[in-house]
């Protein structure tokens, strides 16, 4: 039987797992929005998207939501590839996680999840100019916001 560096059989290790999902071109998005998990989620995509340009990928989403640019910039990733990335929400999708859910080229939601949206949102306390521009910009990505599900609805 083959093991891995732990000494482990290879078929009941991590790494073995993780080779199984990267085969059948699955990302799991199990965590807060971040640049960490951006980072994460925007490499596995683009590498996919480079190894097979024409089979879908899925991408299954579980998360609290989280950063409203690290959330554009995997919803820009999505937008940009030449293969249709299936997302699947598993558990829930809230804030930028539920926009994330809704680029797909096709979407789904298993019975038992559930998905939440809101406003932007922001605790500032700062100098007036500085809550001035903040304000703006929240209004702008509001904005943003209500445009992709405006253009995703079916």
């Amino acid at each position: 039987m083959k093991k891995n560096k732990y000494d482990q059989p290879i078929e009941h290790s991590d790494e073995y797992y993780y080779c199984l999902l990267n085969k059948s071109r699955r990302i799991l998005l199990y965590a807060d929005i971040d640049s960490n998990s951006a980072y994460v989620v925007n490499f596995k995509l683009n590498a996919f998207a480079i190894e097979k340009q024409n089979e879908p990928i899925i991408l299954e989403i579980n998360s609290d939501g989280g950063f409203v640019n690290d959330g554009f910039a995997i919803i820009d990733t999505i937008a940009h590839l030449k293969c249709p990335v299936y997302t699947l929400v598993r558990g829930q999708v809230c804030s930028m996680a539920s926009l994330i859910s809704i680029v797909g080229t096709k979407r789904f939601i298993t019975e038992n999840s559930y998905w939440m949206q809101h406003s932007a949102a922001e605790a500032v306390a700062d100098y007036l100019q500085h809550i001035k521009d903040r304000t703006k910009y929240l209004e702008r990505v509001e904005t943003q916001m209500t445009e992709l599900m405006k253009e995703k609805q079916n």
